[in-house]
């Protein structure tokens, strides 16, 4: 081989030695990234999830306020009579049981306190 031939030589195996790092560094770079990406996936995964959770837990309270005063006005005024008539039947087993109960009721009625509309 000549000088120049040489240079030849080692020129390309230099270069590509350098494309080989290159590709080397390039493929680190791009587990890198993979692994970055999910870290990041599951931060917002997480950060979504707590979101949702406080998110739910506001409605639910929000919810149970709201409903407090129709809840004591069912215990108030429908539970106990209900469960009252209910009893009733159990214990006579009449022939028409849904009958015998819209009686009852009907004539609790009017113990049932109704809320002045002022």
């Amino acid at each position: 081989m000549t000088w120049d031939e040489d240079a030849e030589v080692i020129r390309r195996k230099e270069y590509e030695a350098k494309l080989k790092q290159r590709e080397i560094r390039a493929a680190e770079m791009q587990k890198q990234g993979e692994i970055i990406e999910k870290i990041l996936k599951k931060q917002k995964e997480k950060t979504t999830n707590d979101n949702m959770e406080a998110f739910r837990e506001l409605q639910k309270d929000k919810i149970d306020s709201d409903s407090q005063q129709v809840r004591n006005y069912l215990f108030e005024n429908v539970v106990y009579i209900l469960a009252d008539g209910l009893h009733k039947i159990c214990t006579s087993q009449p022939d028409d049981p849904v009958d015998e109960l819209a009686q009852y009721l009907f004539s609790r009625s009017l113990d049932v306190k109704t809320p002045d509309p002022s």
